[in-house]
């Protein structure tokens, strides 16, 4: 992966958090409670968590590649062994 998609993850995840985060502020801050149903909100809400979820994991792979694909000790993966042969 090109460290530019990886940049591209890690933004498109920061902008998910900002409109699901800004969207849920919005609503709980509404004027008038009786705007929207409990419904909407629960459903809504519930988008927002899972959408939230899944802009951790995309920034996730983002940062593992922009890191360079280390593991938590700070060693290459196997894959990414460039002592090994391929015989």
């Amino acid at each position: 992966m090109k460290r530019s998609h990886a940049y591209l993850l890690l933004v498109a995840a920061a902008w998910s958090v900002f409109v699901w985060v800004s969207f849920v502020v919005i609503q709980l801050h509404s004027a008038d409670p009786s705007d929207r149903t409990l419904g909407f909100r629960v459903v809504h809400f519930t988008l927002a968590g899972i959408s939230i979820l899944f802009a951790v994991a995309v920034a996730r792979v983002g940062w593992i590649h922009l890191r360079g694909r280390r593991t938590r000790l700070g060693r290459p993966l196997p894959s990414q062994d460039l002592t090994r042969t391929g015989s």
